[in-house]
This record gives C-alpha cells, structure tokens and sequence, in this order.
C-alpha cells in the first residue's frame, strides 16, 4: 500500500496501552471509548479519529478496564494523549502520557464536559477553495489531542464564517487555527473551569493568507536548486503562457496519488501554450534520490510513467531549509498545492484539480 511505501519514516510502532477508566467516585465506567485523537461531531460530541491509518481505540469493560493500541512515534519519542469519553461526550478525561510511560498501567477518570464554541470569519475568502480553516485542539503548549479538522464554513458577501464546537472536561486549553491557502494562523487560549457547561469564546477576525493575497499580483520568481529538464527558465520567460505549479513532495501521500490525475489533465493541453512545473520540496539533495524514493511509487501508481512536467527541487528557506524558499515566497501552507499564473505573469489563484481544467479552458478562451 502507498502508506507503505512513504508513511514508515513519519509513523513508528505501536504500543499496547492497558489501564482502567473511573468515574468521579472512584467506580470504573464500562462502555467508555479510549483512543489517542478525537474529533467532533457537528454538535460537538466527540468520536475516535484514525487518521485513515487503522481504528486504534477500544471500549471498556464491565471492570472499566481498556487496552487500546497507541502510536509510539511520531517523528520521534513524543508523548501521547489519552482520551476517554461515553457516547454523549458529556464525561471525558485526557491525559498526556511521556513516551516511555505507555506500557505502565494507565487511570484516567471522567469528568463532565463543557460545550466550546467559537466563530471564525475572514474577509476576502473564496469560497470554493477547501479548506477553509483548519482547527486542533491542544493543551497550553500546543500539543494537539485532536487532528487538524475542516471547520464547517459558510459563506456571505465575500467573507468566510467558519463555527467551532467541541466538549472537553475542565482544563487549560488552546484552539490552533492553522495557515492555510486561505488564512493565517491565529491561536485561541481558553479555561474550562470545574462547573462549566457552555463557553464561548467569540468572534475571532483572520488575516487573509500570503498565497491568498497574492491574487492578481505579479507572481513570486521561483528559487530552484536543480531544474530538469534542461536550463532553468525564469517566470519571465514564460511570458505569454499560462502557468501551473504544483507544490508536492515524495513524501505527500496526497501529492503523489493526484499526479495520474494532473498527467491526465496535461495531456488535454499538450498542444496548447501551458506550462506545468512540479515544485518539489528541498528535502532531497538531487534527482537521483528523487527518482530512488519515487521508483515504487511510479510503478504502483503512476503505471510506470515519469513525471511529464518541468521539474524543480526547491531552494532552502533561509529560516527553514525543509520547507523550500520558493513556497515560503508563495505562502504555501499545505501540500499538494496548485497555483496558476495566467500570462501577464500575474496569480490567478490556488486551484483544486477538480477545478483546473475549467480554469486553464478560461484562461485559454476556450
């Protein structure tokens, strides 16, 4: 399987974690789901959240004892949540366990829960554009007990109004709002206190993203490290064509199962005066590493085929040398990304692949 192939250096193994949940009188509490990231329902209740990997959570016993298996790596020895919760979502506990704790026996007890609530907005959001705002929650130092999850957002006279809601027991807590093509960060802080039922946390107004503001701007020129193939071409030459980036690394599952689709597409407008440039990340050294680390890949997915596009390898950003100067530039937060540069040389817009054949048709007057 393609997490096979890629996901093995980002996830380590798994670890039994066994314990007991109890109630606030000190009774274990059968049925209880324990898992190590949740997310919630639209009313808030919470639910086991696998990250598409495998359905790592169990249910209690009548003795309120548990054994769920738990992620014991995540780029390292970080610690893991433990969350228990009933099916209401109104008695939860979370605990943080340091790696090397896992394999003890573990108690969490219940407590009742608080509904969160919070209302996002962000003037000169499109709409069409997914996601619109990505939310965790997590404890007072960001660390996330839930994953990164699309908010529900409506939208009105050119501004985005994304709501927030969730349970938690009491406790000190941060809603992360994370970049996106759409938006930047923005960080929440809040207390649940003992009693709580309802809190809400209000109107918070987001800036509009790099990438979002640089629609109908003049394009970032690219920082490339290696360019294949041929010499490296500058936007400038490009002049008069229309333009596709596609912000990707062999390490996206995302990024490598749309390829067949871009190719597909690419193939419509062989003919016709567009440019395609995959933009990889800088965290291979040359394209030989590349095409070793793509060489399953291309077989499994890609049906043997290399990559029809212009390639480059990302130059390092001066701050951060994984994440590559030329998406620093464009403010890329989340990868794949698809930017069009129509040509006058200017953004269109970041674009879904659902989407870019329509937008490259209109650019094109065809």
């Amino acid at each position: 399987a393609i997490c096979d192939l890629v996901l093995t250096t980002e996830f380590g193994p798994s670890v039994a974690v066994r314990g007991v949940v109890r109630d606030d009188a000190g009774r274990p509490v059968s049925e209880v789901v324990v898992t190590y990231s949740i997310a919630f329902h639209h009313d808030g209740v919470p639910r086991p959240e696998t990250l598409g990997i495998r359905p790592d959570h169990d249910r209690t016993g009548p003795d309120g004892r548990f054994e769920a298996s738990c992620e014991l790596t995540l780029r390292g020895p970080r610690p893991s949540f433990l969350v228990a919760f009933d099916d209401e979502g109104t008695r939860m506990a979370i605990r943080l366990v340091p790696a090397e704790q896992l394999e003890l026996p573990q108690e969490l007890q219940l407590q009742p829960t608080c509904l969160v609530r919070a209302t996002l907005e962000l003037e000169g959001g499109d709409p069409r554009e997914l996601p619109h705002f990505m939310v965790s929650w997590t404890d007072p130092e960001g660390r996330a007990f839930t994953p990164g999850i699309g908010v529900d957002t409506e939208a009105e006279a050119g501004r985005l109004r994304g709501q927030v809601i969730g349970r938690v027991p009491p406790g000190v807590y941060q809603l992360q709002v994370g970049k996106t093509a759409q938006s930047q960060a923005v960080s929440i802080p809040f207390e649940v206190k003992s009693g709580t039922r309802e809190l809400d946390l209000g109107t918070h107004e987001l800036r509009i993203s790099t990438l979002a503001a640089l629609r109908g701007q003049p394009a970032p020129e690219l920082a490339v490290h290696a360019w294949r193939p041929g010499e490296p071409k500058r936007l400038t030459d490009l002049r008069g064509k229309v333009v596709v980036l596609d912000f990707w690394g062999y390490w996206c599952v995302p990024c490598l199962e749309q390829m067949p689709a871009l190719m597909a597409i690419a193939e419509k407008f062989r003919d016709q005066p567009v440019v395609w440039v995959a933009v990889h990340t800088p965290n291979v050294k040359d394209f030989q590493e590349l095409d070793d680390k793509l060489a399953a890949v291309r077989e499994r997915l890609w049906r043997g085929q290399p990559l029809p596009f212009a390639t480059i390898i990302d130059a390092p950003d001066e701050q951060d040398e994984q994440h590559g100067a030329t998406a620093t530039r464009y403010g890329i937060q989340l990868w794949p990304t698809l930017v069009v540069i129509d040509q006058n040389g200017n953004v269109v817009d970041t674009v879904a692949k659902e989407r870019l054949e329509e937008t490259l048709r209109r650019l094109l007057g065809r």
